[in-house]
């Protein structure tokens, strides 16, 4: 079994087989633009945030918006532009490979994006600062900022010591969460076995994947030291303020 793998390192050429499945792309999509809408937002340029395989980067750039995706994994972006090849996107959607915790890019954008808790990803203050930082300076004066995050109470009381399996027509799956109460932090163990054409395993590996879980007030303080004004969080998928027990929260933050 191959130990040491970075995330999405192997799994990130399976990884649409099985989120495709899972997430409602199209309905958190449409979500992001309602709240534009509703925030007066004329959105015409976009960067989406920890882009992965570009599943939200390809939805909103057929909707009609300029969009560059960012991540820092080589295997999800070669995946998003095997994607983009014959889709009739060019001038319209740019690849980047670069840090959430710190990057800088010519560009100017009028909103950001950040879907499927990719920020849980950044485990310390200092890297969530420095994303936030990095997505201020690269935001239009009113630019918006939203992105998606695993609550505490989602790791702690509906991730913690579970384990399961899922299959695709590729891969059987296995996955085990550990949360660290201390320092807020689950740990998926995500064990995987790769599949022939006729069903045999050809062969295995593991990848380790870490989330932290941050109070609502640690990421309003965050914002506001970027620059950040205007920060609402509503539960996931609706306008309704988050509860004790929200499992999923949209932030959202105004550049003045």
């Amino acid at each position: 079994m191959g130990k040491g793998l970075r995330p999405f390192e192997k799994f990130a050429f399976y990884y649409d087989s099985f989120m495709k499945e899972l997430v409602d792309y199209e309905r958190w999509v449409n979500y992001t633009i309602k709240i534009w809408q509703r925030e007066g937002k004329a959105v015409r340029s976009v960067l989406d945030l920890a882009c992965g395989t570009g599943i939200p980067s390809l939805l909103l750039a057929k909707k009609g918006f300029l969009v560059t995706g960012l991540d820092s994994s080589p295997e999800m972006l070669a995946v998003f532009r095997e994607k983009t090849k014959d889709k009739g996107l060019t001038g319209s959607l740019k690849i980047v490979l670069g840090d959430m915790k710190n990057f800088s890019l010519p560009d100017r954008f009028d909103a950001c994006t950040s879907f499927y808790d990719s920020l849980n990803y950044l485990l310390t203050e200092e890297d969530l600062r420095g994303c936030f930082q990095s997505v201020f300076h690269s935001l239009n004066e009113g630019g918006i900022f939203t992105f998606d995050m695993n609550t505490i109470f989602s790791l702690e009381k509906i991730w913690d010591n579970q384990s399961f399996w899922r299959e695709s027509k590729e891969l059987l799956t296995f996955w085990r969460n550990e949360y660290d109460k201390g320092k807020r932090i689950s740990t998926l163990y995500l064990r995987c076995w790769v599949k022939s054409l006729n069903g045999d395993f050809l062969y295995d590996f593991e990848e380790i994947h870490r989330e932290r879980g941050y109070e609502l007030e640690e990421i309003a303080e965050e914002l506001k030291a970027a620059g950040f004004s205007e920060i609402k969080f509503y539960h996931h998928l609706t306008f309704r303020k988050p509860s004790s027990e929200t499992a999923r929260v949209m932030a959202v933050a105004i550049r003045d």
